[in-house]
């Protein structure tokens, strides 16, 4: 049996929006109407909407050379207005040369002089036996940079939009 690669998959992304907590948290429950788009189209297959409980599936449309790959989460902890957070269950099946994760994604949200401030983080462990270490870590890198880019790029723009349709 071929040694198992690890990567440690953590980005961390942090943003200010103009607008309180009250405005934001319920466009943070519905992350899906935001995330959803060329690369991610998560879906509510179990469980209640933005309840502790609720089962998520998530396929990326795009990672690596694979194409409608599916991992799933699960609603693990929410504290109104500060806190959602989902746990990575095991894969079904391989996603691209991932062959196990496990590990959390967590929206943090705390006011700042009227606004807020929203952190994003995945913290989860990835496995393969399918590439070496090095190939592995560069995997890992070149997807997290990837990631990171639809933030700013796609994310927060269509957040923000929600956030101030809803106030209208």
């Amino acid at each position: 049996m071929a040694e198992k690669a690890i990567y440690d998959w953590l980005p961390r992304i942090e943003f200010t929006l103009d607008h309180p907590v009250a405005a934001v948290w319920p466009q943070i429950l519905r992350w899906e109407r935001w995330i959803e788009g060329a690369q991610y189209s998560p879906q509510t297959v179990g469980g209640k909407r933005g309840v502790v409980g609720e089962t998520i599936k998530i396929t990326q449309r795009v990672m690596g050379d694979e194409v409608g790959t599916d991992f799933y989460t699960e609603v693990v902890k929410i504290i109104e207005n500060k806190q959602f957070m989902m746990k990575i269950l095991p894969l079904k099946q391989p996603m691209g040369p991932i062959e196990a994760i496990a590990g959390y994604e967590v929206f943090d949200l705390h006011e700042h002089d009227g606004g807020t401030v929203v952190v994003y983080q995945t913290i989860a462990q990835l496995e393969t036996s399918k590439l070496d270490h090095a190939a592995f870590q560069e995997y890992g890198r070149r997807e997290i940079e990837a990631g990171e880019k639809l933030w700013p790029q796609e994310f927060i723009p269509r957040l923000k939009a929600l956030i101030e349709n809803a106030a209208r």
